[in-house]
C-alpha cells in the first residue's frame, strides 16, 4: 500500500507540472466504461457507477433536453380548406389554393384583393360550424359553440386586413389545441390516474339533479298537485 501511495503521488506531481487539469474517474469496477455525460445523466452519482467523467471534481452534468410539447396541427388542413373555399367563391381572382400555403402564409390578404375583415365573421361561423374536434372532452355541439363564441371574442378587436395570411389559421389551430388541452384539465386522457380536484368538481356538477332539488326543474311531473305541495313545503 505505501508503495503504491508513493506511485500515485509521482505520477500526481508529474500531472500538476504538465499543467494537466483533474478529472475525476471514480470507478468501482475492474474496467470503466467511457460514455457521453451529456447523455448518461445520472454519471457519479450512484456508488455502483462505473463511467469516467470529464467534469471537475464537485461538477455534475446538466440535462439539456427540451420538454416543450410540440403543438399539434392535425386541424391546419381543414381550415385551410373552409376557409380557402369561402374566399374563392367571394373572391374568384384570388385563386387560393391549399398546396401552395407555405408560399403564400407570409403575404397580405389584401395582395389579393381579399377584405378579410368584412369575411372573418362568416369565416368564423363556418369553422365553428364544420371542424369537429373529437379530441375535446365536451361534446361536439358544446365545444362549436363554446368555440364560435371564444374565436368571435377573440377576433372582433383584431384587424387581420394589418396581418398576414397564416395568421387566422395558425392562431385558430392554436385556440383548437388549447381548448382540448382544457378539457382534460392539462392532462393526457391516455394516463389513467388519480381524479383532481378539478376533475370531481366536474363530476359533481354533471351528476343528474335528484332529491328535493328536482323539483325546482320545468317539467311536466313537477306540475302536479302533490309535487306542487312538496315543492312550497320544500322552498
Amino acid at each position: 500500500a505505501e508503495y503504491m501511495g508513493k506511485i500515485l503521488n509521482r505520477t500526481a506531481v508529474k500531472a500538476m507540472r504538465a499543467g494537466l487539469q483533474w478529472r475525476t474517474a471514480r470507478s468501482f469496477c475492474v474496467y470503466a466504461a467511457y460514455l457521453n455525460p451529456q447523455r448518461h445523466i445520472t454519471m457519479s452519482h450512484n456508488p455502483h457507477n462505473m463511467y469516467k467523467d470529464l467534469f471537475e471534481i464537485g461538477e455534475y452534468p446538466i440535462a439539456t433536453r427540451s420538454m416543450d410539447k410540440v403543438p399539434s396541427r392535425a386541424y391546419i388542413p381543414a381550415i385551410l380548406n373552409i376557409v380557402f373555399s369561402h374566399l374563392n367563391s367571394k373572391y374568384p381572382n384570388a385563386k387560393l389554393d391549399v398546396s401552395k400555403y407555405e408560399e403564400i402564409r407570409f403575404n397580405s390578404w389584401q395582395t389579393y384583393g381579399i377584405d378579410i375583415d368584412k369575411e372573418k365573421s362568416e369565416i368564423l361561423r363556418l369553422l365553428a360550424q364544420k371542424i369537429f374536434v373529437k379530441e375535446h372532452k365536451l361534446t361536439y355541439i358544446k365545444e362549436q359553440a363554446l368555440r364560435l363564441e371564444q374565436t368571435t371574442a377573440i377576433f372582433s378587436s383584431i384587424d387581420l386586413n394589418e396581418l398576414v395570411v397564416d395568421t387566422l389559421i395558425e392562431e385558430y389551430n392554436e385556440i383548437i389545441n388549447i381548448n382540448v388541452e382544457r378539457s382534460h384539465f392539462w392532462k393526457s386522457p391516455l394516463v389513467r390516474g388519480e381524479d383532481s380536484i378539478a376533475d370531481k368538481i366536474e363530476q359533481d356538477n354533471r351528476k343528474p339533479v335528484v332529491g328535493i332539488s328536482s323539483l325546482e326543474k320545468d317539467l311536466p311531473q313537477n306540475k302536479t298537485f302533490i309535487n306542487s305541495i312538496l315543492r312550497l313545503i320544500h322552498s
